[in-house]
């Protein structure tokens, strides 16, 4: 047996109430339910290139987001020193040196 909405309604329009079978008693739980289960899915990981997280390079993406560019440049450079054959530190390092000359013919507005 479905559970019947009508029942719910009186003729002033007002939620009521289910006497007897306790319907309408399940539908806190639900609600709690609902209401807390985001959060077991928000404890997911994101996984990502360990470079992402190297002191190092955070501390040249806050250089180039400062639009201090011939900074992060000089420490991206650095980096890839460190990590000559890794794609990803010679892709940051050409990001921000397309960014600094972008920046200098003032082309980024």
């Amino acid at each position: 047996m479905g559970f019947e909405f009508d029942r719910l309604w009186n003729a002033r329009g007002k939620m009521g109430s289910i006497n007897g079978n306790g319907k309408l008693r399940r539908l806190p739980v639900l609600i709690v339910l609902l209401i807390f289960a985001p959060r077991t899915w928000a404890d997911i990981t994101v996984h990502t290139n360990p470079m992402n997280v190297d002191p190092q390079v955070r501390e040249a993406y806050h250089y180039f987001y400062l639009l201090n560019y011939p900074a992060a440049v000089e420490r991206f450079e650095h980096f890839h020193q460190q990590h000559p054959g890794d794609p990803q530190a010679t892709a940051m390092l050409l990001n921000a040196m397309v960014f600094q000359e972008l920046y200098r013919q003032d082309l980024l507005d």
